[in-house]
């Protein structure tokens, strides 16, 4: 079963942390300015959609970068009004979404998660800016480009696996990506999903250089249970794809 794009939501605090917001204060938007009406399960907890979260972050950057008040940055947001100067703008506008933007691609760039998508040939398909920023390029760049461009070369025949047909589920696929300054081993989860372009494989990872701990901190320390690279990658992009697939 692959992901379909139309059918993400998520959770309250999966979008607080997406946007640095407080669960508090994203309810409080909802009540007192009917900013967005996310559905509701059958246990009235709240999901939200692509569009609520794209509707909330032009929102917050309108109120702090712009200074707008929040009935004002409400209806900028929704393309209702156009504030002059008189009313606070300041700067360029916000970063718009394209028309025809995936919901799932818009969710994966605002995520702190490394995600790449890549197609059955092996090429970027989509990376967001976690990817683009540990390669030291612009996303544009990496667009298009080998998935192999990224990899180690002695992980490069591994990496091939995560996107040969017939596209299938892995958890904690580890590979090293190299990069001009630093290499970094990561543990991704790969899920294949649906796109207008074709069948992708999207890979979720997780830097497991920047949690193992110094060699010196294991020397005669006892167990303590889990540690963190027991288990699998986590994150709302991972807990979203994992709870769609496994419906």
């Amino acid at each position: 079963m692959t992901a379909s794009m139309a059918d993400l939501t998520f959770a309250i605090g999966e979008v607080a942390a997406m946007l640095g917001l407080s669960p508090h204060t994203i309810r409080a938007w909802e009540r007192r300015h009917l900013v967005v009406q996310p559905m509701r399960t059958t246990a009235g907890q709240r999901r939200y959609s692509a569009d609520d979260i794209e509707l909330l972050r032009q929102i917050k950057h309108e109120r702090h970068v712009h200074g707008l008040s929040m009935r004002v940055a409400t209806l900028t947001a929704q393309g209702l009004v156009v504030p002059d100067d008189g009313q606070g703008a300041a700067g360029p506008p916000a970063p718009a979404m394209d028309g025809g933007a995936d919901p799932l691609r818009l969710v994966a760039d605002l995520v702190p998660e490394v995600v790449v998508m890549v197609d059955t040939q092996g090429r970027v398909a989509h990376a967001n800016t976690a990817f683009a920023r540990l390669c030291e390029v612009t996303v544009g760049h990496v667009r298009g480009t080998p998935l192999a461009d990224y990899v180690d070369p002695f992980d490069r025949a591994k990496a091939v696996q995560a996107y040969q047909e017939p596209l299938r589920r892995r958890r904690g696929w580890e590979l090293n990506l190299r990069t001009a300054r630093r290499r970094a081993f990561f543990s991704f989860d790969c899920w294949p999903i649906t796109a207008a372009e074709g069948p992708l494989v999207a890979l979720v990872g997780r830097d497991l250089t920047a949690e193992a701990p110094p060699p010196e901190a294991l020397d005669g320390a006892a167990p303590s249970g889990p540690g963190p690279l027991d288990g699998l990658p986590g994150g709302a992009f991972t807990n979203t794809l994992s709870a769609l697939l496994d419906e």
